[in-house]
């Protein structure tokens, strides 16, 4: 449920950066998603999406594991 993860993040936030990936969570509805998703941001959570997080990780793009990974992500 929308409550679980917007209190989660919020409670997270007391002792970490919290990230939340935006397209890895569903809601009940689109609208109840995006008020969570308005909370958690004006609360000072980072929201995100699947694809920024992959390419953070990978760091710097023109590697070999960039290029592999690139037709995944696109």
């Amino acid at each position: 449920p929308i409550s679980a993860y917007l209190q989660t993040a919020i409670h997270g936030l007391a002792t970490h950066h919290v990230h939340v990936v935006a397209d890895a969570i569903s809601s009940r509805s689109l609208h109840n998603r995006d008020i969570a998703f308005r909370r958690m941001e004006q609360a000072g959570v980072s929201v995100t999406s699947t694809e920024t997080v992959i390419y953070e990780i990978l760091e710097q793009a023109g590697t070999d594991l960039f290029k592999d990974v690139l037709p995944l992500v696109k």
